[in-house]
C-alpha cells in the first residue's frame, strides 16, 4: 500500500488485483480475466468479463448502504473502493477510521479538525461533510472533491493536517483557488487553537470572572444575615426586608452575569466554545459547541435571577464559587474539575440529496456520544 492515503494517481496493488477510484481495472480470477468499472465516485458497480458481458453488479445508496446487487462481486473493495467489512460487522475500513453506511458517519472522531473555517469538519464524525454525492474521503481524515484522469483523488499541495488536535494546519478550503479565495460563505466565531498568548488571556478572564463571582456571593451573604437575623430579632421587619432585599438583588445577580459573560468570552477565546456557518450552492451547515465552564456559568447565574431568597441564593453563589475555585483559575492547565461536557449540535441542509442531518451529543468530540439523524425535506 502507498505511504501516502491522498495520492492515488496511480492504482495501487492490493492481493492478486488491483484497485483504485478509477473507473476500469483489470483482475484475474484462475485463468479468467474481468474488469471492475466503477460509478463517479470510484465505487465497485460492475464487473464484466473479457468478452465484456456483465456478471456481476452493486448499486449503492447515497451514504454506502447496498440497494441493489447481482452476481458475486469477486472483491471486498466496493464503495468508494475502500475495504468492506459490512457483512463482517456493519463497517468499512477508510485507512485510518471504520465507517459506518447505516450511521452515515465514522464510528470514531478524526484526529484532527482538516479545516478549521469549515463547519462541518468541527463535527469529527461526521463523512464527507455530510455531501456523499460530492465528496469521497479516501484517507479517513480529510473531504476530496478534485480527482484526476484515472478517478484518484488529488492531494491539495496546500492543506497539511493540523487543527485543534493535530497542530495548526493552514485552514485552506478544497474548493479555494490558488489565491485561497472561495466562493463560499465562512462564517465562524471561535478561536481555532489556543497558543501561550491565548491561554495567558483565558487566565486572566478567569481570574477577573472568579473574583465577581466572589463579590456576588458575598453581597447575597450579608443580604442574608441581614435578612435571616430581623426573622429573630425583629419578625415584624423580616417582610419588609425581604421585599427590599427582592428589589436590590439585581446588584449581585448583575455582578455574576458579568462573571458568567467572562467565563463565556473565555470559551470562544480558548475555542473550546464555538458557532460556525457554511452556506455554498449544494448545502447550509451550522455547527456550534458549549464550553462547560460556559455551560456552568449559565447554570449557576441562570438560578441567581430566579432565586428571590437571600439565603438560597447565596448557596448558589457558593456552588458557583466553588466550581470556579475547582477549575484552578491559577492555574487552568491543573484543573481539580477536569472538562467533562462541551454540549455540541450540528445541521446541515443538503440540496443535492434532500436530505437535512441533524447530530448532537453533551461531550466533547474525542469522547461524544453523538445522536444523529437524517430526515427529508418538508
Amino acid at each position: 500500500m502507498k505511504s501516502d492515503p491522498y495520492d492515488e494517481k496511480e492504482p495501487a496493488e492490493v492481493g492478486s488485483y488491483r484497485i483504485a477510484t478509477c473507473a476500469r481495472q483489470d483482475m484475474r480470477t484462475g485463468a479468467s480475466l474481468s474488469f471492475i468499472l466503477g460509478d463517479h465516485l470510484g465505487s465497485t458497480s460492475s464487473i464484466v468479463n473479457a468478452s465484456g458481458q456483465e456478471v456481476a453488479r452493486s448499486l449503492y445508496k447515497a451514504w454506502g448502504e447496498t440497494r441493489f446487487t447481482s452476481g458475486a462481486l469477486p472483491t471486498k473493495y466496493t464503495y468508494t473502493g475502500q475495504y468492506s467489512n459490512v457483512s463482517d460487522f456493519g463497517l468499512m475500513y477508510y485507512n485510518a477510521r471504520w465507517y459506518d453506511p447505516y450511521l452515515t458517519q465514522f464510528s470514531q472522531p478524526d484526529t484532527f479538525i482538516p479545516d478549521l473555517n469549515n463547519p462541518q469538519d468541527w463535527n469529527r464524525y461526521f463523512y464527507a461533510r455530510n455531501n456523499p454525492i460530492k465528496y469521497v474521503d479516501p484517507s479517513g481524515h480529510k473531504a476530496c472533491v478534485d480527482f484526476d484522469e484515472y478517478g484518484g483523488c488529488i492531494r491539495d499541495p496546500y492543506w497539511t493536517p493540523g487543527g485543534l488536535l493535530g497542530g495548526h494546519g493552514n485552514g485552506r478550503d478544497d474548493e479555494d483557488d490558488l489565491n485561497g479565495n472561495s466562493e463560499d460563505i465562512l462564517i465562524r466565531i471561535g478561536n481555532g487553537t489556543c497558543d501561550t498568548k491565548c491561554q495567558q488571556v483565558a487566565m486572566s478572564l478567569g481570574l477577573v470572572a472568579t473574583t465577581l463571582d466572589f463579590i456576588a456571593m458575598g453581597l447575597n451573604m450579608t443580604f442574608a444575615l441581614v435578612v435571616d437575623v430581623s426573622a429573630f430579632v425583629a419578625p415584624q421587619a423580616y417582610l419588609p426586608l425581604l421585599a427590599q432585599y427582592q428589589s436590590l438583588s439585581i446588584i449581585p445577580n448583575s455582578i455574576g452575569s458579568a462573571g458568567g459573560s467572562l467565563w463565556i468570552l473565555q470559551g470562544f477565546v480558548t475555542g473550546e466554545s464555538y458557532v460556525g456557518l457554511n452556506i455554498t450552492d449544494e448545502q447550509i451547515s451550522f455547527s456550534g459547541a458549549m464550553a462547560q465552564d460556559t455551560a456552568a456559568s449559565i447554570l449557576f447565574d441562570g438560578s441567581g435571577w430566579l432565586i428571590r431568597e437571600p439565603t438560597f441564593a447565596s448557596l448558589v453563589n457558593a456552588g458557583g464559587v466553588a466550581y470556579d475555585m475547582g477549575r484552578n483559575p491559577f492555574s487552568p492547565s491543573e484543573p481539580l474539575i477536569p472538562s467533562l461536557i462541551q454540549p455540541n449540535l450540528s445541521v446541515a441542509t443538503n440540496f443535492v440529496t434532500g436530505t437535512i442531518s441533524i447530530s448532537g451529543g453533551l461531550f466533547p468530540a474525542s469522547s461524544n456520544i453523538t445522536i444523529s439523524t437524517t430526515l427529508p425535506f418538508p
